[in-house]
């Protein structure tokens, strides 16, 4: 009663009531409590406070299949006959007229004293019940509920229910799709068989293609050309014996490198390049021929009717540029390709092949990513070889003088020198060269070169590498480890004389006459070159270092001596005191004597 100003009017509160029967044990029951509550001025009490009290048990008997109501009683109203309000769990006012006259209509003129009906176009379920207790004749009991809210169980229990039989379902499926499996497990290993021996049989054809297009191509073959068609077809090979022939040599670029960057994958990388090959030459020559002749070298073999020179070389130039995009978009890898001329028949492709292999060895001086031909090499300029002899000396001159910028500078000339050669006498030059610089290094700082202590390795990588443009990078990194040698030993060797010049100094500055001449004259070596050699590690000339070195000994003389500035003048090298005077000043900003002064009072 103390919290009863903050309970609404007619809100239930479930209560527990003691009872006592004298037949019986002491029990309890649950009963409803609607308070009814409003203030009443008289003379004693001011507020009147009305509790109407309801058997939840006999209430759950009235509504007897509305057992799920919640015990609060809030969607639950109590109507006489009439439509007088009798109790209300919606909070309207008791004795006033039920709200709802068509569903207090339909419940009079209900047949059944209890049921269910729905109102507004299916969104309440109206639920009711009329009892025959003595005493409670006159009243209805009338329940109203979202029907979406009573409805949820039975949707949870329907998807629960199609959820249930999809599973059965689907593992009804899998069954049967096993069994089936199971039962059809003979035919399909029988089928795979045939399949793998077909599979197989193309593989061994193609093989075999392979071989014999190698020794065709080759020129170990002695057949005649109807020999040959027979041949081709046994073994499934489509070509046009009417039609002219060419072979086009396709070289992979740098593939040590890319064998470094792919490793276990190169193979598949290999597959993906000749795939690529027979679908661009597929689009453009009907049925070409590919023989992979050795590692990293693929052959096509292309057949045409009528086409002029320079129209074939356009269409090669554009098959080439559309390969090489391809294969740099997809493996980041180029190709180069080496034609040869135009054969005539089938029995031409041995000298076709040897044509291209020639072509293929000018990749040395062009490089990779290039579509060379025959015409290349019938303008390069055929001369005698004359290894150059000068340009070697030059390079070895100034490589160990420590001198790297001449060095390079003469082997660009050398370089300069080759080209006009055969491929092989440019290969046999740089190992001359290499052995040259093996041989200048012997008894020399240079010897404990990385590269000179693996020389072996050095000359077997050169014969290796497959453009000059490689080649030079190795030498090029050769001479920078040797200048870097040569310049550390000469770093070292100017700073030990530069410390000689010192200590002479040091004991020699009271000579009015020292010079740089009579220091590099003790050492057996030009003045000239000593006093460039203190300059450059000192930053400074040796007179203006002597004039320094002989003032830093006459402050200390002025400080700790009583000598006069006179004595001390002629102590330390000055030719007269004025002069000393004068170089003091400048030096120092203040004479001799001010000096002294100004020093003893700090």
């Amino acid at each position: 009663l103390d919290k009863l100003d903050t309970v609404k009017v007619f809100t239930p509160v479930v209560r527990t009531v003691p009872v006592f029967r004298s037949n019986a044990p002491e029990s309890s029951i649950k009963v409803l409590t609607f308070f009814y509550f409003e203030p009443y001025f008289g003379a004693e009490e001011k507020n009147t406070i009305l509790a109407f009290n309801v058997d939840m048990r006999w209430m759950s008997d009235a509504l007897g299949y509305f057992n799920g109501a919640s015990p609060n009683g809030n969607n639950i109203e109590i109507v006489s006959r009439d439509g007088t309000v009798i109790f209300s769990g919606k909070e309207a006012q008791i004795g006033t007229q039920y709200g709802d006259a068509e569903v207090l209509e339909k419940i009079r003129n209900a047949e059944s004293k209890y049921g269910y009906f729905v109102m507004d176009g299916a969104k309440r379920l109206i639920s009711y019940s009329r009892p025959n207790q003595t005493g409670y004749e006159d009243w209805i009991f009338i329940s109203s509920s979202d029907l979406g809210m009573v409805l949820k169980p039975i949707r949870e229990v329907k998807h629960f229910v199609y959820l249930f039989t999809g599973i059965i379902l689907l593992v009804s499926i899998i069954g049967l799709v096993g069994i089936l499996l199971h039962l059809g497990m003979p035919i399909k290993q029988a089928f795979n068989k045939a399949k793998l021996l077909e599979k197989e049989q193309e593989e061994k054809r193609r093989r075999e293609a392979e071989e014999y297009m190698k020794l065709l191509l080759a020129g170990d073959m002695e057949e005649n050309t109807n020999l040959i068609r027979e041949r081709f077809e046994q073994l499934h090979i489509a070509y046009d014996f009417s039609a002219k022939n060419r072979l086009v040599l396709i070289s992979m670029d740098d593939r040590n490198s890319l064998r470094r960057r792919f490793r276990s994958g190169y193979p598949e990388v290999v597959q993906k390049i000749n795939e690529k090959l027979e679908e661009v030459f597929g689009r453009y020559y009907e049925n070409p021929i590919r023989v992979d002749w050795q590692d990293g070298i693929t052959l096509m073999v292309v057949c045409f009717q009528d086409m002029e020179e320079e129209e074939q070389k356009a269409r090669l130039q554009e098959i080439f540029d559309e390969i090489t995009d391809a294969l740099q978009q997809e493996v980041q890898c180029g190709v180069s390709f080496s034609l040869s001329s135009t054969g005539q028949s089938i029995k031409d492709l041995p000298f076709l092949l040897a044509e291209a292999l020639e072509v293929h060895t000018y990749r040395y001086l062009y490089g990779y990513g290039q579509l060379l031909t025959n015409d290349l090499i019938r303008d390069e300029k055929e001369t005698a070889y004359v290894y150059p002899k000068e340009q070697e000396k030059e390079i070895l001159s100034a490589l160990f003088a420590g001198k790297e910028e001449e060095a390079l500078a003469a082997y660009g000339k050398y370089v300069e020198m080759l080209y006009p050669m055969t491929v092989p006498e440019i290969k046999i030059s740089f190992l001359l060269l290499a052995d040259a610089v093996k041989y200048a290094s012997r008894n020399t700082v240079v010897e404990t070169s990385n590269v000179l202590l693996n020389f072996e390795q050095f000359f077997a990588k050169i014969q290796s590498l497959e453009t000059i443009e490689e080649v030079n990078h190795l030498f090029t990194n050769l001479f920078r480890e040797i200048a870097e040698i040569i310049g550390a030993q000469k770093s070292t060797r100017y700073a030990e004389l530069v410390d000689q010049v010192k200590r002479y100094v040091g004991e020699h500055y009271g000579k009015i006459e020292l010079s740089i001449q009579e220091i590099a004259e003790s050492m057996d070596m030009s003045g000239a070159y000593l006093g460039r050699i203190f300059k450059q590690h000192t930053q400074m000339a040796f007179t203006e270092y002597l004039t320094r070195y002989r003032l830093k000994v006459a402050c200390e003389e002025l400080l700790g001596s009583e000598k006069t500035v006179n004595e001390i003048s002629d102590s330390i090298g000055f030719t007269n005191s004025s002069y000393f005077y004068l170089v003091f000043k400048k030096y120092l900003n203040c004479t001799p004597t001010q000096y002294r002064k100004n020093e003893a009072k700090e």
